[in-house]
C-alpha cells in the first residue's frame, strides 16, 4: 500500500480479472484503440511478464502503467536512425490516470513502480512516445528526443535514462 497526501493507493498487476476494466481506463484514456490494448494485456498474461501495473483505490483501478521491448517492427520505422535497437531498452505502454485522480500523486507513484522494475530488469533506457502527456514525462526525468508523425497524428518521443 502507497499513500498520497490524498489517499491510500494498491500497487497491483494486471490479472485475468482486471482487464477489462483496465481495458475501459485505456480507451476512455484515448491512448489506445481497444482491440490492440485488449491484445497486448491477453499476451501480458499469457506470457506472465508482469508488465502491466494498476493503482487502485477501494478496489477500483485509478491509473495504469505498463513496459515493452520493440524489437523495431513498430517504433524503428517512425525513429529510423533514431531507433535504440537492443535487448535492454524498454518502453512505456498504456500509461493513465482517470480524470478525477490526476493530480494527486498516481501517475508519480506508478511511474516509480515501473523505474524500479527497470532498474530489477537492469534495463539502460526507457523510451515514451505520447500526444499529450510532454509535461508529465519531463517532470518525472524524460528528455525530449524527436517528434514524428505516427498513426495520423504527432507524437513527441522521450528517453529516460535508467540510473544504476
Amino acid at each position: 500500500m502507497v499513500y498520497t497526501r490524498y489517499m491510500n493507493v494498491q500497487i497491483e498487476s494486471l490479472t485475468e480479472k482486471t482487464k477489462y476494466e483496465a481495458r475501459d481506463l485505456v480507451v476512455k484514456a484515448d491512448i489506445g484503440p481497444s482491440l490492440r490494448v485488449i491484445k497486448f494485456f491477453n499476451k501480458s498474461l499469457r506470457q506472465q511478464h508482469n508488465n502491466i501495473f494498476l493503482a487502485m483505490v477501494d478496489d477500483h483501478i485509478v491509473g495504469i502503467i505498463g513496459w515493452y521491448i520493440d524489437d523495431g517492427h513498430w517504433a524503428g520505422k517512425s525513429l529510423g536512425k533514431l531507433f535504440p535497437y537492443g535487448n535492454d531498452i524498454y518502453w512505456v505502454s498504456y500509461f493513465a490516470v482517470i480524470e478525477e485522480y490526476r493530480g494527486k500523486g498516481i501517475g508519480k507513484i506508478l511511474m516509480e513502480k515501473l523505474f524500479g522494475e527497470m532498474k530489477k530488469k537492469h534495463a539502460k533506457v526507457l523510451w515514451v512516445y505520447t500526444r499529450k502527456a510532454r509535461g508529465f514525462y519531463e517532470k518525472m526525468g524524460f528528455q525530449f528526443v524527436t517528434r514524428t508523425h505516427i498513426e495520423s497524428c504527432d507524437h513527441d518521443f522521450l528517453k529516460y535514462e535508467i540510473g544504476g
